[in-house]
């Protein structure tokens, strides 16, 4: 079903090397593929920004990734009582503007991405972190059964308008690209 995206030969091609790594991710961990391609198509704007096969852009955590890990420009939010060990971090960073009274701060900055040694490797990491990192590792475990990808999505995507956006875009995705379930 993918025609109803109208889709460039580039797209198809990258979209099918996708569900590839994502079947494979899907052995590996149990976790629905179908999830993973609809983020994958959002994230890394079908396949044209992965920068060192971290299509989902993945913080480097050094107990994690055993890879490696790539410096790349980010767009953050970060509480403001945080700045300050932010800043320690990220001299460079900017704050751009503030939320919720000045809360929480949009800030831009060069911040540590995990970089994967192939496209595999990040797709079985993003299922991992839904399995096993609060709070998505309770959702996992409540509705791994049902094979419901969009429950699932629905319930991580929470209930402020930006989440419900998320959702909606990618059921709109795994629709389109017949993957729904």
């Amino acid at each position: 079903m993918s025609e109803e995206f109208n889709l460039t030969p580039k797209q198809q091609t990258a979209l099918a090397e996708a569900r590839r790594c994502a079947d494979i991710a899907h052995q590996a961990t149990g976790f629905w593929p179908t999830l993973l391609v609809a983020e994958w198509v959002l994230a890394s704007k079908w396949g044209t920004d992965q920068p060192g096969n971290n299509p989902f852009r993945v913080k480097y955590a050094p107990h994690v990734h055993r890879w490696g890990w790539q410096s790349l420009a980010s767009h953050e939010f970060v509480l403001a009582g945080q700045l300050e060990d932010f800043r320690r971090e990220h001299p460079e960073a900017k704050v751009l503007s503030d939320r919720l009274n000045g809360a929480i701060l949009e800030v831009d900055a060069t911040v540590a991405f995990a970089a994967y040694p192939s496209l595999v490797e990040a797709f079985i990491d993003r299922a991992r972190l839904y399995q096993f990192v609060a709070p998505y590792c309770h959702v996992w475990q409540m509705l791994k059964d049902e094979e419901s990808p969009l429950e699932f999505l629905r319930v991580i995507s929470g209930a402020d308008e930006r989440g419900a956006r998320q959702a909606a875009k990618l059921e709109r995705i795994i629709e389109g690209i017949g993957e729904g379930k």
